[in-house]
């Protein structure tokens, strides 16, 4: 399908999405990135299992739910790569969780450690993190 116009373009983003080929959401997603469209590359891009380019995309539009939620799935790289993002924004708790989920315990105890454990939390995800550290650490 040439793509000439928003209404083709439009068609053929549509057509990515309800068929779910890999390639086909790939090169639809390199096109709307290129159009500036970012917020329909992102999910085009984790059709085509190209989850560092979408977690990049995320990244940089400061789409963090988008970030975590794609990260979760994303290979271990990608995962410490968004670890160090959240990091720097004083996400703790999704850093946590994104260094453990890349093998990367050491920083998340690190991290664990700047956190008052003795204050009552209600972050579920800090608790989840420290079962999973706990959990490793007994195997």
């Amino acid at each position: 399908m040439c793509i000439r116009d928003r209404n083709n373009t439009n068609k053929a983003y549509e057509i990515c999405l309800e068929s779910g080929d890999p390639t086909a959401s790939f090169f639809m997603a390199k096109h709307m990135e290129s159009i500036g469209d970012i917020e329909k590359a992102i999910p085009l891009y984790a059709k085509a299992q190209q989850l560092n380019n979408a977690v990049r995309l995320a990244r940089e539009s400061n789409n963090d739910n988008e970030v975590m939620q794609l990260s979760m799935n994303a290979p271990k790289q990608v995962a410490l790569q968004s670890a160090a993002y959240f990091e720097s924004k004083g996400y703790i708790e999704k850093a946590v969780i994104l260094y453990i989920k890349g093998k990367n315990a050491k920083r998340a105890l690190d991290l664990l450690s700047l956190i008052h454990i003795s204050e009552p939390t209600r972050l579920l995800s800090i608790s989840y993190a420290v079962f999973c550290l706990k959990k490793k650490n007994n195997l």
